[in-house]
């Protein structure tokens, strides 16, 4: 029998004296704890990516929502005013530069905004109102608009209010200016209209589908709604309506009586792992982010309807 010694400086008859790892040994060790370090990164990275995209999506979709339930509280209170006659309401959604606050763009690549205005405490003219209480007479104006004030490419959507303190702006270059949402890449609006006043609003009776909304919009840029984006009557605003077609006589925002809003967010950062291979409808622009060298970016779709209340009498 061996007999198995302890660390002793001789090896006395009868002893083995202990060994340690060979280098063989201590080369395979160190494969397998590469190998599992590598693979426990690897899901790190896999793990850490998948958040990063999750997190990217919740903010959008908060994005998108928070700033779609803005718009269209402003829009339920446009035009509100004791008299309802006509002089507050929508007033214009024409397009913007990106880059400066008081520029149109009358190219393709503008931005379409919305500003409507409402009375904040009543009719037009000073006085007392029912309750008692004084009525000033304010008009309240409200902008909306889209604009990339540091030049990074990426647009934040503002909400000008008149009655907003100037002081207190997010950025000097929006004066009475609060920043809604920094991720929006785009913005459209398109406005069911009531031209001859009848309580209806007007439709296209033509095939394929009968009775198809009129969505107008100002697609010249003049102040005035001529165009109607759906042109090939299918109930839907799509790349293949081109542009829209022409509904005969300019019409005036007062006459307006729902607005179709489309708000596009767009993640903070590209993913080299991802391909947006979809095409986006916004309003009267279609949007390729295959073309525009974007379809890195991740981008979210949402629209919504509303249907305005504050209407102006008619006899």
């Amino acid at each position: 029998m061996k007999k198995i010694c302890g660390a002793i400086p001789a090896n006395p008859e009868g002893c083995e004296a202990n060994k340690g790892f060979t280098l063989v040994e201590v080369l395979i060790s160190m494969v397998v704890a590469t190998v599992l370090v590598g693979a426990i990164y690897s899901s790190y990275v896999i793990q850490q990516k998948a958040y990063t995209v999750q997190r990217d999506l919740a903010r959008m979709e908060n994005c998108l929502r928070a700033a779609m339930q803005i718009i269209r509280s402003d829009l339920l209170n446009s035009g509100r005013n004791g008299e309802m006659d006509g002089t507050l309401g929508i007033m214009e959604s024409r397009r913007w530069n990106q880059l400066n606050l008081n520029t149109l763009d009358t190219g393709v690549n503008g931005f379409q905004g919305l500003t409507l205005t409402t009375g904040m405490d009543g009719d037009l003219a000073a006085g007392i109102l029912p309750d008692g209480s004084a009525d000033l007479g304010v008009t309240q104006t409200i902008s909306y608009r889209l604009l990339d004030t540091d030049a990074d490419g990426r647009r934040e959507l503002y909400r000008i209010d008149s009655n907003y303190p100037a002081g207190a702006a997010t950025v000097p270059a929006v004066p009475n200016g609060v920043l809604l949402c920094d991720c929006i890449d785009d913005m459209g609006f398109a406005f069911a209209i009531d031209r001859d006043h009848d309580e209806e609003i007007d439709r296209v009776n033509a095939p394929p589908n009968p009775s198809t909304l009129i969505w107008a919009a100002d697609v010249n840029n003049t102040g005035g709604l001529e165009t109607n984006l759906d042109s090939n009557n299918s109930g839907t605003i799509t790349q293949a309506d081109a542009g829209g077609v022409a509904i005969g006589q300019e019409v005036a925002y007062r006459d307006s009586r729902a607005v179709r809003i489309w708000l596009l967010a767009r993640s903070a950062r590209p993913d080299t792992n991802y391909h947006d291979g979809k095409v986006y409808q916004v309003g009267l622009k279609t949007i390729n982010p295959e073309i525009d060298n974007t379809a890195m970016f991740r981008r979210m779709l949402l629209s919504s309807t509303v249907t305005l209340r504050n209407r102006e009498r008619r006899p």
